[in-house]
Parts: C-alpha cells; structure tokens; sequence
C-alpha cells in the first residue's frame, strides 16, 4: 500500500501542475486574465526555450550556483566551528548569547547594500551575503545540539577508555551529522533566498538578473522563465539533500549500532 501511494504521489504532483498550466492557459486565451499582466505559458516555455538555446540559462544558473554553493559552504563550516566552541564552553555561549540573538532576529539581507558599498557588485559582496544569512542560524542549531547531547553517554564512554578523538568521531559526528541534515533544507532554502536577492541590484547576470531584467522590460513571459528556472533548481537541490539525508541517516545509525 505504502509504495502504490509513492508511486502515485509524483503522478497527483504532475497533474496538479499541469492542471494548473491549462488553467492559466485557458484564462489567457478566453481573456478572462490579462496576458501583459499574467503572461501566457506558451510564450513562457517559449523563453526558456530560446534562453536554452543561446546558452543565457546555463550561465545564469551557474552563476547564481555559484554564489549559493560557495556561500553555503562557508557559512556552514564556519557556523559549525562556532557553534562547537559555543556548545561546549558554558562561558563562551553566556557572552555570545545576546549578539546571536540580535543577528537573528535582524533580517540580514537588508545588509546587501552595504556589503556592496563596501565590496563592489562582485561575487565576493553575494558570497558574503549568504554566508551571513545562513551562519547565525547553523550556529544556533549545532551549539543547541552539542549542548544536548547525553553527558551520561560521555561518562560512560569516557569510564570504558574511550579518547577525545573517539568520543568526537562515535558520539559527536553522529549528531553533529543529524543537526546539520535536519537543518540543511533550511539553510539552503536561505541561501538560495539570498543569492537571488543579491542578484537583484547591480548584477549582470543570474537568474534574479533575468528577474530584474524581465521587470524593466515589463515582460512577465521573461519573470515566470527565470522562476520557473528556480523552482526547477530548487528542486533539484532538494532532491540531492533528501539522498544526502537518507544515506547520511543510515551512516549515523550503523555508527549509534556499534557503540
């Protein structure tokens, strides 16, 4: 039963999209809606088609990869050195604790004019904007994480002579893993967010250029080509994070087994 409900789910999705395609279609055609307003689907496949083509898609999106894909590395890396060193000394997490809290709550994208100010236009004011969207929030989780790990499993593993290295790669991975997927599809989600914001102002290329350029020109068939482009990535970002989650799960379960 499980997997004729897998098996069907994907063709429900499909057809609601498509369902909603032929609606779309239908209003713009009947001219109940407004195709300066709305577009048409046609013209819109019709972009992608000719952005595929001259080779404008692939760029944008491997641009606007780029700056995600570097960006959310960084910020992870370095939001897991921090939230490690905050997680395990009391005393550091008590003086943090309050800038964490204000970075936060603050919406940080907000910081994009000044980075470009002080940076230029370039990829390493974009870069930065995500590293500073998403690191607060890895921070966050992995110093809540390492603070809740079982200290009765630490004395334990400690009595039974287990070193610092074995308790940091058989009690600390493990989780450090699970904190770090749970959150993946969130951080990413940001990251995403922010490279597409900062590609909003001065940029020359990216997929929120083409938003931007689609706007000046008034042409909605040019904005829903550039988001559907999205969509599709993002998708295609979630799909390898839930493989990623799936194995990385199975590995932190093989681990839990063999202590």
């Amino acid at each position: 039963m499980a997997t004729l409900v897998k098996l069907r789910m994907p063709l429900l999705q499909v057809a609601a999209v498509l369902a909603l395609l032929g609606l779309w279609h239908w209003g713009t055609v009947s001219g109940v809606l407004d195709t300066f307003v709305v577009g048409t689907p046609g013209e819109t496949l019709g972009q992608l088609w000719n952005w595929t083509a001259d080779g404008t898609l692939l760029r944008s999106s491997l641009s606007t990869l780029q700056v995600l894909l570097l960006g959310w590395g960084i910020g992870t890396v370095i939001g897991v050195i921090v939230g490690a060193m905050i997680g395990l000394n009391e005393f550091l997490r008590l003086v943090t604790d309050p800038f964490i809290t204000f970075f936060n709550g603050m919406p940080r994208l907000i910081l994009y004019p000044f980075l470009a100010v002080w940076l230029g236009f370039g990829l390493q004011s974009k870069i930065l904007l995500v590293v500073l969207v998403i690191v607060v929030v890895v921070i966050t989780i992995v110093a809540s994480g390492f603070r809740d790990v079982d200290p009765d499993l630490i004395s334990n593993s400690k009595l039974m002579g287990a070193r610092r290295i074995d308790i940091a790669r058989n009690v600390y991975a493990p989780a450090l893993a699970t904190w770090l997927i749970g959150s993946a599809r969130v951080t990413l989600g940001y990251a995403f967010q922010a490279s597409i914001t900062a590609e909003f102002i001065g940029a020359s290329k990216g997929l929120g250029y083409l938003v931007v350029f689609g706007e000046s020109r008034f042409n909605m068939n040019e904005i829903w080509a550039a988001l559907a482009a999205v969509v599709a990535i993002a998708w295609a970002l979630d799909g390898l994070i839930g493989l990623w989650e799936r194995r990385a799960t199975r590995w932190s379960g093989v681990g839990a087994g063999a202590r």
